[in-house]
């Protein structure tokens, strides 16, 4: 994750309170997935796990809203 993108996410979490974390951690898997799905081969599996997956940032924030608003 670009340093940006990952400041960006970490400041959010700060100002959200702690309790949103979790849900930060599941949506970045699940915004995972499909990159991870997508390796059909171990050379594919070997080059998406050597580098940083690309991860939108917006997508991840919205997802973690929206379990943390359905939790509660």
């Amino acid at each position: 994750m670009p340093r940006p993108a990952a400041s960006q996410l970490w400041d959010h979490c700060i100002t959200a309170g702690p309790d949103l974390l979790y849900f930060f951690i599941a949506a970045y898997w699940v915004s995972l997935r499909s990159g991870l799905l997508a390796c059909d081969t171990d050379h594919k599996l070997a080059n998406w796990l050597a580098g940083p997956p690309p991860v939108d940032v917006g997508k991840v924030r919205a997802a973690a809203g929206l379990g943390r608003a359905t939790a509660g």
